[in-house]
């Protein structure tokens, strides 16, 4: 998982009123906001940190909400729609159990 710019941060022009993040400043702020939302969600995986360039995100045009999945050689194995429509996360488990099958 990489963690990205807040989409919806309490000080921006849509913030998002049940998650109360500001958009953020610093390098330790991302990470912060990263691990709280590692602990919140119960996310047993390892969360990579986007620059604060936005470095990332903007390689991969996840945004809005994008769900991606990297092979083994660093190709993308699935992409998934535009959020919010298109973000259905349970395609991406799909994705995962069938790219883990073909890698047997």
């Amino acid at each position: 998982m990489v963690y990205i710019s807040e989409a919806h941060a309490s000080d921006s022009r849509r913030p998002n009123r049940e998650v109360i993040i500001a958009n953020h400043t610093s390098d330790e702020e991302r990470r912060a906001a990263a691990a709280s939302a590692q602990e919140g969600l119960g996310l047993n995986m390892p969360i990579l940190i986007d620059d604060m360039e936005d470095s990332t995100a903007r390689a991969y045009d996840a945004k809005p909400d994008r769900l991606f999945l990297v092979g083994i050689d660093g190709t993308i194995a699935f992409a998934s729609g535009p959020g919010p429509r298109g973000y259905v996360p349970r395609d991406l488990v799909k994705a995962i159990e069938a790219y883990s099958e073909a890698q047997d």
